[in-house]
């Protein structure tokens, strides 16, 4: 009871705009949003500059969260080419913290891929308002919804596909003991733990290629044969017994968890130890 009545004294004793400040405030947001939504619509590099240096903007893909940098690095290259994304907001909703220094707002967006539902959540500072946090998703009409998962469950398919189709040509590679091929498998930043371990092994294709290059060099009998393999989505368990490991006689099983983004391998958890 005593920790609700200390809330309420806290509500009622906080500074509170007057309703013309909070009038003006909300009409400053109401520009900056629809201005930050020109800015990307004419590639207008500047679109950064309402976002603050520790923003989250959070696309509709369920990888993308990213911080200011991240974002920056993914949609540079579009606003140099001078073709960015062109949203219109049909709809906002702006709600005002009684301090005045930070608001909420919802949009609803006319887009390329039709209706988007967004929210932001934003701060006052000495140089104006400034967008801390941004997500967007697509807007499902209720009566697609099955449609759309099944598109789902075709994509997760898909995508379970494409990533063993890339995980068997690093077997194969591996086999063959063809290092280039091996190492093109890989992603630039791969990262390779044994299982369990949250420091790498190795990380980067450099240290990839002198930790197989040796394993290839000492191994002329090396051979993975695959016992099992499972895919589901962008990861990959394979089931493996290896032979002639640096011209060992005894075999090796083992269990590896791949995980693949946009054609390459970009992570790989080993039960056993890395050779």
């Amino acid at each position: 009871m005593w920790k609700e009545i200390r809330m309420l004294l806290l509500l009622v004793f906080l500074p509170c705009l007057s309703v013309k400040a909070q009038i003006a405030a909300k009409d400053q947001i109401d520009q900056l949003l629809s201005a930050w939504h020109q800015k990307a619509a004419l590639a207008d590099s500047s679109f950064f500059d309402d976002l603050s240096e520790n923003a989250v903007y959070i696309g509709t893909d369920a990888g993308e969260r990213w911080s200011k940098k991240d974002f920056m690095r993914y949609a540079m290259p579009y606003f140099r080419r001078g073709k960015a994304w062109n949203f219109k907001a049909a709809e906002r909703n702006i709600i005002l913290h009684p301090s005045g220094q930070s608001a909420w707002a919802d949009e609803l967006l006319d887009t390329w891929m039709g209706p988007c539902r967004a929210t932001a959540l934003l701060l006052k500072s000495k140089k104006g308002w400034k967008i801390v946090h941004y997500q967007l998703s697509v807007a499902v009409p209720n009566e697609l919804m099955k449609e759309y998962l099944t598109l789902n469950e075709r994509k997760d398919s898909l995508n379970a596909s494409a990533s063993a189709k890339v995980v068997e040509q690093q077997l194969q590679a591996y086999n063959k003991r063809d290092l280039n091929a091996f190492l093109e498998t890989f992603s630039d930043t791969v990262a390779l733990y044994r299982w369990g371990n949250a420091t790498p092994v190795a990380k980067g294709r450099a240290e990839l290629e002198k930790l197989y290059g040796d394993l290839f060099e000492s191994s002329p009998n090396l051979n993975s044969r695959l016992l099992n393999r499972v895919a589901l989505g962008p990861k990959v368990i394979d089931h493996e017994w290896i032979t002639g490991r640096a011209g060992q006689e005894q075999g090796l099983e083992l269990l590896m968890l791949y995980e693949v983004k946009e054609g390459k391998i970009i992570s790989a958890h080993r039960l056993q130890a890395f050779p």
